[in-house]
């Protein structure tokens, strides 16, 4: 896989995570956990903070390939 076509997937991967957020923070989704035989508990937020770090991975992995890519390295 060359630098364009891993930029245009994390730009993909970027997309899938803002919308998952925001169905998150509109409330359209909800998630819910049960550990063993327990209760099942609210996780939502829990969802929230793992896909707001990965996008914030991804996008400084995009911008990382975004400077390969201008620097010439395709």
């Amino acid at each position: 896989m060359d630098l364009v076509e891993r930029l245009a997937d994390c730009v993909e991967h970027m997309e899938e995570l803002s919308r998952r957020i925001g169905r998150i923070k509109a409330g359209d989704v909800h998630h819910q956990v049960r550990f063993g035989d327990g209760p099942w508990e609210d996780s939502t937020q829990l969802v929230l903070d793992h896909y707001e770090q990965l996008l914030g991975t991804f996008k400084t992995l995009g911008e990382d390939i975004r400077r390969r890519i201008d620097a010439g390295e395709i």
